[in-house]
């Protein structure tokens, strides 16, 4: 499910960059782009919906289309001193998992990358982004691709994740359309 544009709208205030991961078919890629991003970035593992959103968005400049694994993506982004998540607060949607079809996935259980992307953000140089994971129902009940999680208390996973990038963060959940905390957003008040 995309994010939510109240979400995008409360938290926005001046931040000219969106990095997504899971670009899926676009719609959180046109999200951003009806919000008035100046430059997106998404990272998409699976081929098949890679390419349908470079045709979705051809002739769109600033759009950045990756296919990469999320890993690597924020790999390659931690070496990269002049990539806007490691100059100027950013926000970021972290969506990248499964939906159990064709991709570059070996294993069902190792689908699901958001604790080593948050592991990964907190490597930046910049740790006051905006940063909402989304389906959290998964992960909270361990359905679907997030079965990798059983046993885990993802609240407090994602808590101290989200606390080692800034001890400052706030941590929300927050509704959309799915379920009422679906969503969960890290923030700081500046």
């Amino acid at each position: 499910m995309p994010i939510t544009n109240n979400i995008i709208q409360t938290h926005k205030n001046k931040i000219s960059t969106f990095v997504e991961t899971g670009s899926w078919l676009g719609d959180g890629i046109q999200q951003a782009l009806d919000n008035s991003f100046d430059v997106i970035y998404s990272v998409e593992i699976n081929e098949e919906s890679h390419n349908k959103c470079k045709k979705r968005f051809v002739g769109n400049d600033n759009i950045n289309l990756t296919f990469s694994s999320t890993e690597d993506f924020f790999k390659e982004i931690i070496i990269d001193n002049s990539h806007p998540l490691n100059n100027e607060r950013c926000f970021i949607y972290l969506d990248a998992h499964s939906n159990c079809t064709a991709g570059r996935f070996k294993d069902i259980n190792d689908v699901a990358p958001v604790l080593t992307e948050l592991e990964l953000i907190s490597k930046l140089k910049i740790n006051n982004h905006i940063i909402v994971v989304d389906d959290f129902r998964y992960m909270r009940n361990y359905n679907k691709w997030a079965k990798k999680f059983s046993g885990m208390n993802m609240k407090e996973e994602l808590k101290q994740r989200f606390l080692n990038i800034n001890s400052n963060y706030i941590i929300r959940y927050e509704p959309d359309s799915l379920d009422v905390e679906d969503l969960v957003v890290a923030f700081t008040r500046d």
